[in-house]
């Protein structure tokens, strides 16, 4: 399980950055909020979404995170090829 400091001081200003529906589908599918995982067709019925909509939120979530962190990390200009 993560650390609660970690996800408060690290995991949420990142998805303060998502949509709202990413990041809605991230805190139900990894459990973010105390709440516990979800599987995705739960999160579908949840959303009102098919769960290959869930399935690409997550995706382009994942995606999203890992742009950002690489900003913070690295600049902007490590995107430019």
């Amino acid at each position: 399980m993560l650390d609660h400091e970690l996800i408060r001081h690290r995991i949420y200003p990142l998805l303060d950055k998502l949509t709202p529906r990413q990041r809605q589908v991230l805190i139900l599918r990894f459990g973010l909020i105390g709440t516990g995982f979800h599987l995705q067709r739960e999160i579908a019925v949840i959303c009102n979404v098919t769960q290959q909509a869930v399935s690409k939120s997550i995706i382009l979530a994942l995606e999203n995170l890992h742009a950002f962190i690489r900003v913070e990390r690295f600049g902007r200009k490590s995107f430019i090829a």
